[in-house]
């Protein structure tokens, strides 16, 4: 064993339970790999595919993530074809890579190893739970997937500095996260602020501290301006920083509002209560152990929990799917409170702190298996409705009835029926949100007008009700809205499809004088 790289059997168990926790991970994924597509996920391998067909992100395709979503969806393609399959295995390899840095980060205890595996015993529980939507690929896992090892590096350099090249691993992870949803950046500066003020090895590191600190930052910063430069050199600047800056500020709104709630009202969301416990008392209890000893690692912990409160409230939205940064913080947290139970007055507290442990376990375990007694087509209609099971069944009725080389225009926000007939957008602009919201929205209705003229589709879907135009111009009130002078240029050369519209929640519309209206009246007859 020693000639393959294990030192001792101790060793040798950590491994064996990390790849007996992988493959419970693999088997709660496996459960729902084909699970109707929901819209983000929709969003991300539409935009992903077209990269790949040639559009240039942002300026003849938009959306308004930052780049890394739409890099880490083409690299599935690759793989494993434009398919919803391969965005799911996506989603699995990013949460196996989340579990070694739950155990890493959960081992920084006196315990060590032990305390290390019961944290990534609970991710493995809980990192696919259903009504946070974490068994999907959004932004969330892959941010996870830098962030906890950010933590990891950090509260494990305990009695000395980060070295050098350590540092550049930090600073290249936390612009990692920043890549998938900026926001994310005040939790790596929030672990750095403490890292600072309270450096390990004292006070006399701090210069040291700051030194590491600075080196993350000129990352996070560098890789940014390099991004932007590779815009601007393509001539694209423009459309980079709209996407970035200018429409999301919009669909922000004010972010001092949004950290106001996310601290009050919106601090949880009612799908994690079942893990308030456990988050509470870890933070109490590392409340204590930073008031009776001081201890830095809590401190960093904290910081931890203060970013990710404010990482899932700057956006303003509060989505369920927002918590998943919780769920590596409170796994972490678990591994810990149970070794500071363990060591508060022992022996007495031992047999307590496996007693809290097992029964903590077992009752996730619960929660999370009767999410595994329903279907994968269940766990959509349990999280979303019948919104993206309808939208799979149409996709399906529309492919019998279309041609390879005919098109389909979806005039609401259904990107993913893109993805689940294999049918490329006829404008860059796929949804119809950026045609209301925004300081170039009327731009936005223009471009799509244009394209619906140059290249006019054969169906066109939208959601029932969709014509009944929102009265303000907010991101909720239209997402299902067509905007009346698209809405006039369907009616104009559309009419319904009644042999399409068996699906309660959609309108379909064929092109007046087609090929496809001819064939589909031909099936009346």
């Amino acid at each position: 064993m020693k000639a393959l790289g294990f030192r001792n059997r101790r060793h040798i168990v950590v491994l064996v339970a990390l790849f007996l926790l992988s493959l419970l991970i693999c088997a709660e994924r496996y459960h729902t790999f084909n699970e109707p597509p929901e819209r983000d996920l929709g969003s991300y391998a539409v935009v992903a595919h077209e990269m790949l067909a040639g559009r240039a992100l942002y300026a003849d395709i938009f959306d308004q993530k930052p780049p890394a979503i739409y890099l880490s969806y083409a690299a599935a393609e690759l793989v494993g074809g434009y398919t919803t399959q391969s965005n799911a295995l996506l989603g699995l390899i990013v949460s196996l890579i989340v579990l070694p840095g739950v155990f890493l980060a959960g081992s920084a205890t006196r315990g060590g190893a032990t305390y290390g595996l019961l944290a990534a015993a609970l991710w493995a529980i809980v990192c696919s739970d259903m009504m946070l939507e974490a068994n999907e690929a959004n932004t969330e896992i892959f941010m996870n997937a830098a962030l906890i090892w950010v933590f990891a590096l950090l509260v494990r350099a305990e009695k000395r500095l980060l070295t050098g090249r350590e540092a550049i691993v930090v600073g290249l992870l936390a612009v990692l996260s920043t890549l998938y949803k900026p926001v994310v950046v005040v939790i790596p500066g929030m672990l750095l602020a403490v890292y600072v003020v309270f450096p390990p090895g004292g006070a006399t590191q701090r210069r040291g501290a700051l030194a590491n600190a600075l080196t993350v930052a000129g990352i996070i910063a560098a890789v940014w301006l390099l991004i932007a430069a590779f815009f601007a050199a393509q001539g694209q600047f423009a459309a980079f920083y709209y996407a970035m800056v200018t429409y999301n500020r919009t669909y922000s709104g004010s972010l001092l509002h949004n950290v106001g709630l996310g601290l009050t009202r919106k601090l949880v969301n009612r799908h994690m209560l079942f893990l308030l416990p456990l988050l509470g008392s870890t933070v109490v209890l590392g409340g204590i152990r930073i008031r009776q000893q001081g201890d830095r690692r809590w401190l960093l912990f904290m910081a931890y929990c203060l970013g990710t409160v404010i990482a899932v409230a700057l956006p303003g939205r509060f989505y369920p799917h927002y918590y998943q940064l919780w769920l590596p913080v409170v796994a972490c947290g678990f591994g810990w409170m149970v070794d500071a139970i363990r060591q508060w007055r022992r022996p007495q507290t031992v047999r307590f702190a496996a007693a809290v442990a097992s029964l903590a376990l077992l009752f996730c375990c619960g929660i999370e298996a009767y999410s595994y007694r329903l279907t994968s087509v269940e766990w959509s209609y349990q999280k979303y409705g019948k919104g993206f099971v309808d939208t799979e069944k149409l996709a399906h009725a529309l492919n019998e009835v279309l041609l390879p080389n005919e098109t389909i225009y979806d005039a609401c926000v259904e990107p993913e029926l893109y993805l689940l007939t294999r049918r490329r957008p006829i404008s860059g602009i796929f949804y119809s949100v950026p045609m209301w919201a925004g300081p170039e929205a009327e731009v936005n209705m223009r471009r799509v007008l244009n394209d619906l003229n140059h290249h006019p589709p054969d169906l066109v879907v939208m959601r029932r009700g969709a014509d009944q135009y929102a009265l303000s111009t907010s991101f909720e009130d239209t997402s299902y809205m067509v905007p009346p002078t698209i809405m006039q240029w369907i009616n104009q050369h559309y009419a319904q499809a009644p042999q399409l519209n068996t699906f309660r929640g959609f309108v379909v519309f064929a092109r007046r004088d087609s090929p496809i209206e001819a064939r589909l009246s031909s099936q009346l007859d």
